[in-house]
């Protein structure tokens, strides 16, 4: 590549062909231009002349310099100018490009993305080889290699198809591959980098600037991947907190907590100070509410570290706690313990068996004081079967008398341990069984046990020990029965013969053993890959390397190719990996060794300049043919001077500002979609390349081709160019003023079509009412919306309405989610040939239409999958013709009766 200055040649041999412009110059002098035809009766006067002179004309000189500029400007055209070139890759040798592709780089991956590529794309035009570096592990567990050396454009072509990974970056390992390269010389090299630190940084970056020149380029600060920590849970309130990067700067967060299906229940406003790397917010709902909530995601932020999954702890059990026939002191009786304890996971209820088993509790909880009495053991015993979790604790009354429902025999009578008449001391309790609930969990030291009931030694008491002292006698047992469990504790609920009530590991041991009712126990062995997250944040197949999860790994290993973020488990039961729970708090990515410049991720920009000389070089062989036809005498001279005034003032004009807006003769030469603008970039995004794909699908499958969809401000542009409007409510748009709804309510009037979609999967009851209360932020922004404007009465779309068969016959108007109701007006306006003025739904119908710049849905469709897309791609284009077209559909309804009528 040849630089001059500002301006760089990719292909500056073809700078040689300006040598040739003299040669050029010589054969336009010395062509005489075509001869004059001119008609003259009295040509016969000058026959018989005699010519002494003969010389011929010549080429004007204008004319001349006009062909030799349309000459030069093709041959600067052929060696690809660009101005302002970039100047990463400097010397020779190969080139080096480090790219960080683990979780912290999923939110800026596009820009990051596009700066590698605009390094290839130097590496091309200067000629050079590319080895190419991801430097996180694949999905199929080999750590990272530099793949290479490449042609620019093979290394273009992974780099496009390279993702993020849910893991975080092996720098390290990194590093390593860079060593074992090997490279034959000097290189460059050039890090993209997620700007977080992690282990290996200075050993990749040291390994890279051994080869020579290192560029790091990385995301500004204040923008880099932020870590949503998995929520906290109390009764009636989660607790929610973002880590973040950098400080120096205020800012926000908003966390989302998003059902199974995707639709948001609710949200928690989260601020950071100045100098605050952590920020946290609450969600305070009732519990009924919360149980539905599956996911914790960061608004506007894609990526698996800004996404928290729950699993089948977090719903919130009903546990019995069986009422004891007589009352005991309020703060030292086994109820007050438990209830303690319970309240952090479990909403507690207190009354006699029969109640608890119709208030639908998953385990119930027996005290010593409340054994069951003889008539409720039958139904017990039932209810165990069925699924339930019987958890009985010892006390006096169980170890003098003993009883059934039990996962071991007892003796009679209790073990002391300690105290004035004891040879022995109190014991601790000892490890827990790996095939137990409890697996992963840490027995305290400080935990005493002075008395316990002792069970019968026999063959399977060793497997339905759960937990053991440190002599090897159980202190807690279980057995199946049915498809419940029968769990013993060999001691008291409250501090009177064991310290255990008193300790943090209380709790824990009880959330385990209530976690086993009603389906969701067996999370204690080995719970195969159920549903796993990508780099995005997104649902994603299984790779190659995923093991089975067991409970040591789960709390253990950070998340790696071989255990993702993601559920395990089965249907009834998921243990939860997040990428939150494991990673230390993000930190800036700083310390590089002395010499590597640091970039941001947006270089100075190139300006091709090819197109803008090939479009001169029309210009102005329009202008020369022009003159040709004027020089002939084949122009009269009001016409030369109308098109010599045109070109010129088109010449003069034309090399202005690189984009204009659109104007409206534009709009109004072809069909276009449009989208409200609404605030939320997400929203607008989605709601573009819904349209866009919807686009599409008319002009594959319609006569109608409509050009790119257009974003409208409703406050400022023109609606008349379009004829509908799709419009997502967003809860924090902000609301209409009077002239937006004087605007609106002319764009209706005229045969506009307003098509609002709330998103959140509902019906709106069996009447649609503006004034009426509203169920959801969205509704309710849509009724603040509305109000002020003549809407008229709306009514659920019928079984004959003309959008039912438009295009294509249809029964339901489904998108993304399936069976909202949809609302139109009860009776259009002949006026506009029947198209509805107002059309409303909740079915996120964008984000079925959604595609990539590809061609690829963007949003999964529940719960009919593709089948579902298609049948919302066939409601779009219903939608679209009926704006188009109005009733001619329901005319042709009347068609046979007509045809009777003419033939009686």
């Amino acid at each position: 590549m040849l630089t001059l200055g500002a301006i760089g040649f990719a292909a500056p041999w073809f700078l040689l062909g300006l040598l040739a412009l003299p040669l050029v110059w010589l054969l336009l002098r010395i062509t005489p231009p075509q001869p004059i035809a001119t008609r003259f009766p009295a040509i016969r006067f000058l026959f018989g002349l005699r010519q002494d002179d003969d010389s011929s004309e010549r080429t004007p000189p204008w004319m001349l310099l006009l062909r030799l500029m349309i000459a030069a400007l093709l041959v600067i055209a052929a060696a690809r100018p660009i101005l302002a070139p970039g100047s990463l890759l400097e010397g020779r040798g190969e080139v080096v490009v480090a790219i960080d592709d683990g979780w912290a780089s999923a939110p800026h991956w596009p820009a990051m993305q596009a700066a590698a590529l605009g390094v290839l794309d130097e590496a091309a035009r200067r000629g050079r080889p590319v080895r190419l570096l991801p430097t996180a592990p694949g999905p199929d567990g080999v750590p990272p290699e530099a793949a290479g050396p490449l042609a620019a454009g093979d290394a273009a072509a992974i780099l496009a198809a390279l993702e993020p990974k849910p893991w975080p970056a092996n720098r390290a390992a990194a590093a390593e591959a860079v060593k074992a390269a090997a490279l034959p010389g000097a290189a460059t090299a050039i890090w993209v980098s997620d700007g977080l630190v992690s282990a290996g940084a200075g050993n990749l970056a040291g390994a890279l600037q051994r080869l020579g020149r290192l560029d790091v380029l990385r995301p500004e600060r204040s923008v880099r991947a932020r870590l949503l920590r998995p929520p906290e849970r109390e009764a009636g309130r989660v607790t929610v907190r973002v880590d973040r990067a950098a400080g120096g700067v205020a800012g926000k967060a908003t966390v989302e907590a998003l059902d199974e299906e995707g639709l948001r229940l609710a949200a928690a406003e989260l601020a950071f100070g100045e100098d605050e790397m952590s920020a946290s917010g609450t969600i305070d709902r009732p519990d009924e509410l919360l149980n539905r909530i599956a996911r914790f995601r960061v608004s506007g932020e894609t990526g698996a570290g800004a996404t928290a999954l729950v699993g089948s702890d977090w719903r919130r059990r009903k546990v019995g706690l069986v009422a004891p026939g007589t009352a005991g002191h309020p703060l030292l009786d086994d109820q007050h313990y438990l209830r303690a304890a319970l309240a952090p996971f479990a909403t507690v209820i207190e009354a006699p068996v029969e109640e608890l088993l119709d208030a639908g509790v998953g385990a119930l909880v027996l005290t010593d004081a409340a054994a069951p009495k003889r008539a409720e053991r039958d139904t017990l015993a039932g209810w165990v079967e069925a699924g339930g979790v019987l958890l009985r604790f010892s006390g006096p009354r169980l170890a003098e008398s003993g009883a059934d429902l039990l996962p071991v025999p007892l003796r009679r009578g209790r073990r002391e341990l300690g105290g004035a008449l004891t040879w022995t001391r109190p014991q601790r309790l000892g490890a827990f069984s790996g095939a137990g609930p409890f697996a992963g969990l840490e027995p305290a030291d400080d935990i005493a046990v002075t008395r316990q009931v002792l069970a019968e030694p026999g063959p399977e008491l060793a497997e339905r020990s759960w937990a053991t002292l440190a002599d090897g006698t159980p202190v807690v047992t279980g057995a199946r029965l049915g498809k419940g469990w029968t769990v013993l504790v060999h001691t008291s609920a409250n501090a009177d013969w064991s310290t255990l009530a008193l300790s943090g590991l209380y709790p824990q041991m009880l959330a385990r053993l209530a976690a086993l009712g009603r389906g969701t126990g067996g999370l204690d062995g080995p719970l195969m890959p159920a549903r796993l997250l990508d780099g995005f944040g997104r649902w994603a197949e299984p790779g190659p390397a995923v093991l089975p999860l067991s409970a040591d790994r789960a709390d253990a290993e950070l998340p790696g190719p071989e255990m993702p973020p993601g559920l395990y488990g089965r249907t009834g039961g998921f243990r939860v990996v997040n990428l939150g729970a494991a990673l230390p708090a993000p930190s800036p990515l700083a310390a590089l060794p002395q010499g590597v410049v640091e970039r941001g991720l947006e270089p100075g920009r190139e300006y091709p300049l090819t197109p803008w000389l090939l479009l001169a070089c029309i210009a102005l062989l329009l202008l020369d043919g022009i003159a040709s036809l004027g020089y002939r005498g084949y122009l009269p001279l009001g016409a030369k001077a109308a098109l010599a005034g045109l070109l010129l003032a088109g010449l003069g004009g034309g090399g202005g500002a690189e984009a204009q807006a659109q104007t409206a003769e534009a709009l109004a030469a072809e069909v276009h979609l449009a989208y409200v603008l609404t605030g939320d970039a997400e929203l607008d995004e989605t709601s573009r390349a819904g349209l866009a794909g919807l686009t599409r699908v008319l002009s594959e499958r319609t006569m109608v081709e409509p050009g790119a969809p257009q974003p409208v401000d409703i406050e400022r542009d023109e609606l008349a160019f379009f004829p509908l409007l799709f419009w997502p409510v967003a809860p924090g748009q902000p609301p209409l003023s009077d002239a937006a709804r004087a605007r609106l309510a002319d764009y209706v009037a005229t045969g506009g079509m307003l098509v609002f979609d709330t998103r959140d999967h509902g019906a709106f009851g069996q009447r649609f009412d503006i004034r009426g209360g509203a169920l959801t932020p969205e509704r309710e922004r849509l009724r603040q919306l509305l109000a002020g404007m003549r809407v008229p009465p709306l009514t659920a779309v019928p079984p004959d309405h003309v959008l039912t068969r438009a295009f294509y016959l249809l029964q339901s108007f489904a998108g993304r989610h399936a069976g909202g109701t949809v609302w139109v007006e009860r009776a259009a306006s002949r006026r506009n040939d029947s198209v509805t003025g107002y059309l409303i739904g909740s079915n996120d119908w964008a984000a079925a239409w959604a595609e990539d710049a590809y061609g690829r849905p963007m949003f999964a469709v529940t719960p009919g999958g593709e089948r579902q897309r298609e049948a919302a791609r066939r409601f779009g284009v219903n939608l679209v013709m009926h704006a188009l077209t109005g009733n001619y559909k329901a005319d042709q309804v009347h068609v046979p009766a007509i045809l009777r009528r003419l033939d009686g």
